[in-house]
Parts: structure tokens; C-alpha cells; sequence
């Protein structure tokens, strides 16, 4: 028996990387049934002689769209264009807290004229993640992110056309295949089709077609713990269980008020938790 970790799963075969060697695998039982028997970034053992993996072991992280495991942080790419979903963000990051993975956004696409670096910064800056300036084209930040995503396997999220295939290609010098975004939607198609791991220079990162349908199994009344900048506020509200909604004498309402936090982020988050609200009252 030997171990290894799952780098890729294309066609009903793992491609199962143990030690320096990769071996193609079949999978064994109900393994190949369920629909979260074994997804890329596990670790399982594999029986050497029929080459079938026969045990996946216990999960660190796991994102069912897309089907990825052992994640130890996420790096968001936000560009434009196309131009920012920063609800999906918001709704993406709430997730990605709760579950306890550290969390990158980068900025690509810095070599073309926006705002959207300090657009970023002014809604992200009080949550704790690092925030980036990086062109996939010119190789702005890039060694940057390099070093932070170092000794880690990293999965890149983030809307389609945003650049993640051409970070992952200037990161490794890989040629993965990419696309530009539509002039008519001004909006991408996404051009990875299966997660797949490639590690080079001490950087592991799990190239993936895409976070998506992410609504976050929270109740309601906790997700205010998952937005940094709000929880560290929240021992001054007069109820210590503020949503941060229609309370009174509201510390995070006081800060938005003022212009101390975004207030369009405050707005996205009333529409999570009524979002959320509705969905609990239909069980």
C-alpha cells in the first residue's frame, strides 16, 4: 500500500502523485460512486499492485464547485474587465473564512487603466487579506505572489476571464490555455475544464474551472463572526448578539456611517443575511 495525493482526475482515472512518481489509477468500491468519493487534493492510499485507490483519508478543506480538497489558502482574482462581482466575492470569502483557509485577492490586469486595486482595497483592507497589485502580462507582483503561495497548495477562484489561467502560466511559465472576455457581455467563459495540481519552485497550486453556486451554509445570525472588520467592532454594540442589521446603538452601522467601513460592502452584507434568512425559513 502507499499514499500520495490526488493531482488530477480526467476521464474516470487519479492521477495519484506518490513521492516522485505519479501513478494512474482506477478507484475501488463506492469510492468511484459517490459524488465526493475522491475529488483532486485528496490524500488516499493506493494498492500497488492493481493500482486502485482504496481509502481516502481525512479532509484538512472541501469545496464542492469545484471538487477540491487540502486547500491551505484560496487566491481570489478580481480584474476588469470584466467588471467585479463583488457580491459573489463577499459571498466567496464568507465561505472560505467559516472553513478557516487563508485567503489572497489579486488584482490582475494592473498594465490596463481602472480602479478597481483601490476599489478592492477600500471594500477588503479591514478583513485580513492580502490585497495585490499583479499584471499576468507584464509580471507586475508576480514574484510576490510567489512568495506568499509558497509551501502551500493554493486554488485560484474568481470570475471567468479574470486571468487565472495566465496568472498560473507566469507563475510556472506553462502555456494552460486562456481566453479573453466577450466584447459583446463583456463578460468570460471559463477555459479550465478539470482541477489539476502543478508544483514547480516550491509553489503547489490547483488550477480549477471556477468557484461556483457558493451560498454559504451559515445561519444568518452568525455570519457577521465571518467579516473581520465587524466582528472586531462588535463588543461595543449594545446586544451581544448583534446581527448589525436594525439594532440599535450598532458599532458596525456607527463605523459605516461615518465612512470608517464600506458602506457598499455593508449593503451586500443586509443582502446575504436577508438572502440567508429566506432560505432558513423554508425549513
Amino acid at each position: 500500500m502507499v499514499s500520495g495525493q490526488v493531482i488530477k482526475i480526467h476521464s474516470g482515472r487519479y492521477f495519484v502523485l506518490a513521492g516522485e512518481e505519479v501513478l494512474e489509477c482506477s478507484a475501488r468500491g463506492n469510492l468511484k460512486i459517490k459524488s465526493d468519493g475522491i475529488v483532486t487534493g485528496d490524500f488516499v492510499e493506493v494498492d500497488e499492485n492493481s493500482l486502485a485507490v482504496n481509502k481516502v483519508l481525512p479532509r484538512k478543506s472541501y469545496f464542492i464547485r469545484p471538487s477540491i480538497a487540502n486547500v491551505d489558502a484560496v487566491n481570489v482574482v478580481v480584474a476588469c474587465p470584466p467588471k467585479p462581482d463583488y457580491l459573489m466575492l463577499d459571498k466567496l470569502l464568507l465561505s472560505l473564512f467559516a472553513g478557516e483557509v487563508e485567503v489572497i485577492i489579486s488584482v490582475n490586469k494592473s498594465d490596463l487603466p481602472n480602479a478597481v486595486f483601490d476599489e478592492t482595497v477600500s471594500n477588503y483592507a479591514e478583513t485580513g487579506c492580502k490585497i495585490l497589485q499583479v499584471s499576468a502580462l507584464t509580471g507586475e507582483g508576480i514574484d510576490e505572489l510567489k512568495n506568499l503561495l509558497k509551501g502551500k497548495l493554493v486554488a485560484f477562484a474568481g470570475q471567468s476571464a479574470v486571468g487565472k489561467s495566465s496568472m498560473v502560466n507566469a507563475l510556472f511559465g506553462l502555456d494552460l490555455k486562456t481566453n479573453d472576455v466577450s466584447e459583446k457581455t463583456q463578460r468570460g467563459r471559463h477555459t479550465t475544464t478539470v482541477a489539476e495540481i502543478y508544483e514547480r519552485d516550491g509553489v503547489r497550486i490547483a488550477d480549477t474551472p471556477g468557484f461556483s453556486a457558493i451560498r454559504p451554509d451559515i445561519p444568518p445570525e452568525d455570519i457577521a463572526m465571518y467579516y473581520p472588520e465587524y466582528f472586531s467592532r462588535s463588543g461595543g454594540c449594545r446586544f451581544r448578539c448583534c446581527t448589525h442589521t436594525t439594532e440599535p446603538d450598532c458599532k458596525v452601522k456607527e463605523a459605516v456611517a461615518s465612512g470608517e467601513l464600506s458602506p457598499d460592502r455593508y449593503l451586500r452584507y443586509k443582502s446575504i443575511f436577508e438572502e440567508l434568512k429566506r432560505e432558513k425559513s423554508r425549513y
